[in-house]
């Protein structure tokens, strides 16, 4: 059955206000909500999408905003990388000899040792000449 144009205009600012209540929705919440089919939840997404009033994910949406603050797979691996770094310096104690191998996490290593005295050994062509 096809709906009218207020019916789907009515739908979908009731889907932005459960992204605005929440911050995001899923296909299957919304084929619930409105007794509507998956594919037809996934049309108004998409049509939404279009229209720059949300981002679409993987199985539903989020808001603008919530998208905007989403962290790349890049930023998360360096997120990562310095909690493990900042992490492993608390357990440095002064006069410990570190080996500090050629990955990127022991190099990060270094910045967190602040004023602790270690002796360090590296293969690590960046740790030379680094202001640590």
């Amino acid at each position: 059955m096809k709906n009218n144009r207020r019916d789907v205009d009515n739908r979908h600012r009731r889907i932005l206000d459960m992204i605005r209540a929440r911050g995001e929705v899923k296909v299957e919440e919304l084929t619930r909500e409105f007794g509507v089919s998956a594919m037809t939840a996934r049309r108004d997404l998409q049509y939404m999408e279009q229209e720059g009033l949300l981002s679409r994910t993987h199985g539903g949406a989020v808001s603008l905003e919530r998208a905007n603050t989403r962290l790349t797979q890049d930023e998360k691996t360096v997120l990562c990388r310095d909690r493990i770094s900042e992490y492993a310096s608390r357990l440095v104690d002064d006069g410990d000899r570190l080996f500090i191998n050629g990955s990127l996490t022991a190099l990060n290593l270094l910045k967190y040792l602040g004023k602790k005295r270690v002796s360090v050994f590296t293969n690590n062509c960046r740790a030379v000449g680094e202001n640590y």
